[in-house]
């Protein structure tokens, strides 16, 4: 790995951590991150349970569990720069940060057993103190939002957070509930695209993550139906997630899931044909992210047991696919045939016919993935 790609990784990964400000420009969900830290930050002190309230001028995000923390502190970091110096602090701080940023102003919610005390930061910098009785129904620690007095006509409220949660929290390992939805806690065919996957266990005391899955479903269901084993949850060291695209606009991107929330993406050098390939890692280890990279970078990064996990995948659709090919017959040669035709590719549904989907160019970039000799990080 350079050194450019190298000191690219450790910016992306101190942001993700609270040592660094959120980036300007992070991608679609960028205005949202700062609830994906919220929740971080929750899950790094010991939240138990995470509950999100939408309306029509406000979001509600409340913590659950052991969760203690006097909100002025919080609020006096926030607005006098000061550094925290715990995890879940870092994450709490920096997410607030974002929102004076986007002159949003957070009010904080912390309670005991008789008060609650409310703390609202306003965008000129100072904050409004307020103590009210408890009454309960709240968590122990929240924050709320409230949308401007203007907002955006053409808007949709709140969509940035809610897109960054449920993408970047569907492997937290706490419940996360929208109403009767649940954001964490995921499958790993949580996407609908998603044709193959490997769920690498880790052993004894690898950092690990947790994912819903059967490990023996390595076709999606809905292409082949698994009777052994079951879907709970399971101790991920590796999800390596593979669904199929257009030719030539497959991209691999690697993640790793840090407090429970998703930290990247960081990109493998070269296309993959008509693969996406998603590689999520696990990231909770003492001590930060980026030390970790910096002093172990292939280990942080697994590149054999990824190009292993290729290898096995490829042989096992080499072997496999003659099989299905006879199962589906004449009309599946057909559309196969079809199918590889420029033009047709989405014309055919493949559910049903795991051959038709596995085969032709989905099996010949896999195969092609499977011969790389090493893998390269990328964060241009």
């Amino acid at each position: 790995m350079s050194d450019e790609t190298l000191k690219g990784l450790l910016e992306k990964l101190r942001w993700a951590e609270g040592l660094n400000p959120l980036p300007p420009e992070t991608g679609g969900d960028s205005d949202g991150l700062w609830a994906v830290k919220w929740v971080q930050g929750g899950v790094a002190a010991g939240a138990t349970r995470v509950i999100i309230e939408v309306r029509q001028s406000s979001i509600e995000i409340e913590l659950f569990g052991p969760v203690r923390l006097d909100p002025r502190r919080l609020a006096e970091q926030v607005v006098n720069g000061v550094e925290p110096r715990t995890a879940h602090e870092r994450h709490w701080v920096m997410g607030l940060r974002h929102l004076r940023t986007l002159k949003l102003q957070p009010t904080l919610m912390s309670r005991d057993d008789h008060t609650k005390l409310l703390v609202t930061i306003r965008e000129d910098g100072d904050f409004e103190v307020v103590k009210q009785r408890y009454e309960g129904g709240s968590g122990n620690l929240s924050v709320t939002v409230h949308l401007p007095k203007r907002p955006k006509p053409w808007a949709t409220p709140w969509q940035p957070e809610l897109s960054a949660m449920s993408h970047r929290l569907r492997y937290c390992p706490i419940p996360i509930l929208l109403g009767k939805e649940s954001l964490s806690q995921r499958g790993s065919y949580d996407g609908p695209s998603t044709l193959m996957n490997w769920m690498e266990p880790a052993l004894g005391d690898e950092p690990y993550f947790s994912a819903t899955g059967n490990p023996r479903q390595i076709l999606s269901p809905h292409l082949v139906k698994e009777e052994q084993g079951r879907e709970e949850m399971r101790r991920c060291g590796l999800l390596f997630g593979l669904s199929s695209v257009q030719p030539g606009a497959g991209l691999a991107k690697v993640w790793w899931v840090k407090d429970g929330a998703l930290v990247g993406p960081v990109r493998l050098v070269g296309p993959t044909g008509a693969v996406a390939i998603e590689l999520i890692c696990a990231g909770d280890r003492p001590g930060s992210l980026s030390e970790w990279a910096a002093r172990d970078v292939w280990n942080f990064f697994p590149e054999k047991l990824v190009l292993s996990v290729a290898k096995r995948l490829a042989g096992g659709l080499d072997s496999l696919l003659p099989a299905l090919a006879a199962q589906e017959g004449f009309t599946g040669h057909l559309l196969r045939q079809a199918n590889a035709a420029t033009g047709f590719r989405n014309l055919f549904p493949t559910k049903g016919r795991p051959c038709l989907a596995l085969s032709g160019p989905f099996h010949a970039s896999l195969k092609a993935f499977s011969l790389r000799s090493s893998l390269q990080l990328w964060t241009g």
